[in-house]
């Protein structure tokens, strides 16, 4: 608030000159910041004389920089008994009743300031002041405009007026008026953090970062700006940036629970969970309440397996807040990884009542429809993947309607999603072309070899950075969407092709005598991790040798049929316990998926956790045993050894979360089977 008197040399003329040398001597004080020896010295001179109306009032306002507010609105009502018709005083007390958040009592003074001096900016600006604390933004708005009308260069106004439509989110006109505030005032930090903050909301975040940079540099120890510059680096996912200005702004203001959460999710974001979960237990002693530390503390619960304590973070939050769309939605993530399906579709549903348009909810809600074999509900519901914000796949952008079953046309089919899912959606392949005039398939480059040997001749396969002109098709439809059209319940999967893609047999005859001579031995192809995306994808993995021990003995040969760079896994798996694991080095399982089909084929069987490699085994016909977790992907259901996309394929389940001991010992005892 403002505050509109100053002090100044001049006293009353009635003053002896030992009163003047001791207001000479107050005045020195003060220019000094000497606030308490001069405010002693107006408690002396009112001593002599105590209705010195000029020593009220600057005793008054030097009180109020002591912030002793009661004591300031003493003396400002005492010179307001002298002198009532001074629209300064009653703005001056106004600021005192305002830190003490007396509002109704603020507002009367600024009011009464007003009607004494109608053009009076000053008490504009503070009523304004006090209208924000009370949460009534659209008055408050008016009160600054009048304040900038009365004094064109009021550059506070400005900065609050932005302030109050940031509140009320119309951030373009909150942009102008911070731009306003820096074109009066260029070296007021806060004027550039705050418009930081509303570039930030904008996601425009060079923007955001250039004005958290121009605050820093005005002001060095600036908390607030380097933690708004934090939350900047890491929505770009510069983590190591972030962590460093958090760290900054905790060192300056230690108690500062919102840079604690923030580093605690940067500390989720790099997978460093214990380190997480500390700051959130940091920022919760400090802010007990907070639904944010809440919902990210059950976050981290939740990817670390510890579905209860999640839910019982989340449960807490809402207890403060029954209708926070993001947590609900989060604890039915939870429950449904303890399999608690139907507390998962309850808590998805209020979500979407509570956030209409709120696409995470609707998505999750899919897959849980889609998992209990609900598909009339489940694929409708699907669709809402191209609405979150982490997209599932990339959307192809085209002005053609969308195929929903037409006869006889020519047809675009695009990929989607992962590799894994691209290969199981194209089970539905040839049943669209049976339908189509022509049709034109993008998918995975990796996947055309196998795909053009595997399907019929008249499918036009292009890869997935290629351009096909609008021109050659009259439909399009994303691969994932085709079930909808062509399988919409479980009985359409009971005629649907269950093996249906075609490695070079010649190439896996060649790779299975490579691998071994001996036709005694078995040919086991294993893989144990998913390089999915998922929060709780991780779930998934096991540890190699756990999987191998049970696995592992003088007949059987393992082959690896893993993606990615896990040599060194391999080396010290035949470092620590003597068991190898077979390698090709002819073929590179990631980028060679024809190769790596063939590799399949030369195995007697797969045993694979849920990812790519289990979906390429199953759409070969390959003998197959996927280990599942306990709450395991939508397509392999929710119960049952066997899979309707693929007849190859036995399931083997976790039957509490997070323990493979019973799914590897099951997998053991049935091994040869």
């Amino acid at each position: 608030m403002a505050l509109q008197e100053k002090l100044h040399g001049k006293s009353e003329k009635n003053l002896d000159s030992h009163l003047s040398q001791l207001n000479d001597t107050a005045i020195r004080h003060y220019q000094n910041g000497q606030f308490e020896s001069a405010y002693l010295i107006y408690e002396e001179i009112l001593r002599i004389v105590p209705n010195n109306l000029m020593a009220l009032k600057l005793m008054a306002l030097l009180a109020f920089h002591l912030k002793k507010y009661d004591k300031s609105i003493e003396l400002f009502s005492l010179a307001l008994a002298i002198a009532p018709d001074s629209a300064d005083t009653y703005n001056n007390r106004a600021t005192a009743f305002h830190e003490i958040k007396k509002f109704k009592e603020a507002l009367n003074d600024c009011d009464k300031a007003i009607c004494l001096q109608p053009g009076y900016a000053e008490a504009f600006y503070n009523r304004g002041i006090v209208l924000k604390s009370l949460k009534n933004f659209n008055e408050a708005a008016k009160d600054f405009t009048q304040a900038i009308k009365y004094r064109s260069d009021y550059h506070s106004a400005y900065n609050n007026r932005g302030i109050i439509f940031f509140e009320l989110g119309n951030l373009k006109a909150a942009i102008d008026d911070y731009n306003m505030a820096i074109a009066l005032k260029a070296n007021d930090q806060e004027f550039f953090n705050n418009r930081g903050i509303a570039f930030y909301e904008l996601r425009q975040w060079e923007k955001a970062l250039a004005d958290f940079n121009a605050a820093i540099s005005l002001k060095h120890n600036y908390g607030e700006a380097f933690n708004n510059r934090g939350n900047v680096f890491l929505e770009l996912r510069r983590f190591k940036e972030a962590l460093a200005d958090y760290n900054k702004t905790i060192s300056i203001w230690p108690d500062c629970s919102d840079a604690i959460n923030n580093r605690g999710t940067v500390y989720q974001k790099l997978e460093k969970y214990e380190d997480a979960l500390r700051d959130f237990n940091h920022a919760l002693k400090l802010s007990p309440s907070s639904n944010k530390v809440l919902n990210n503390r059950g976050n981290t619960f939740k990817r670390l397996g510890r579905y209860e304590e999640s839910i019982l973070d989340y449960n807490k939050a809402l207890s403060f807040d029954i209708n926070q769309a993001e947590v609900i939605n989060n604890r039915g993530l939870s429950r449904e990884q303890l399999s608690q399906h139907t507390e998962a579709i309850a808590d998805y549903d209020n979500a979407i009542s509570i956030k209409p348009n709120y696409a995470e909810p609707y998505f999750n809600k899919s897959l849980q429809m889609l998992r209990l074999g609900n598909f009339a509900e489940g694929w409708p519901l699907y669709e809402w993947r191209w609405k979150i914000e982490q997209d599932i796949g990339k959307g192809h952008k085209t002005s053609k309607p969308r195929w929903q079953g037409e006869r006889n046309a020519n047809v675009f089919l695009w990929a989607e999603q992962g590799i894994g899912d691209e290969i199981m959606f194209a089970s539905l392949i040839s049943e669209l072309e049976e339908q189509c005039s022509t049709l034109t398939v993008k998918c995975d480059k990796r996947l055309i070899p196998l795909f053009e040997r595997s399907f019929s001749k008249k499918i036009n396969f292009q890869f997935d950075q290629s351009k096909v002109s609008e021109d050659s098709y009259d439909f399009h439809i994303p691969i994932a969407s085709l079930p909808s059209v062509l399988r919409p319940s479980l009985d359409n999967f009971k005629q649907a092709p269950r093996s249906y893609l075609r490695c070079d047999n010649k190439k896996a005859e060649e790779l299975k005598e490579i691998i071994s001579t001996d036709k005694t031995q078995t040919l086991i192809g294993i893989s144990w991790n998913s390089s999915a995306k998922q929060p709780c994808a991780h779930h998934r993995n096991i540890d190699l040798y756990d999987l191998v021990k049970h696995l592992h003995a003088p007949d059987v040969k393992l082959v690896n049929l893993q993606y990615g760079d896990f040599v060194d896994e391999i080396a010290q798996l035949r470092e620590d316990h003597g068991i190898e694991v077979i390698e090709v080095p002819d073929i590179d399982n990631h980028d060679d998926i024809d190769g790596l089909a063939a590799l399949i084929m030369a195995c007697d069987k797969v045993v694979s956790i849920d990812n790519a490699t289990v979906h390429l085994a199953g759409a070969l016909g390959a003998k197959t045993k996927i280990l599942l977790p306990f709450n395991n992907n939508w397509q392999w259901g929710t119960s049952g050894s066997s899979s309707y996309w693929y007849d190859s394929v036995e399931l083997y389940r976790q039957q509490s979360a997070n323990d493979w001991k019973q799914v590897l010992e099951q997998l053991k005892s049935n091994i040869k089977t």
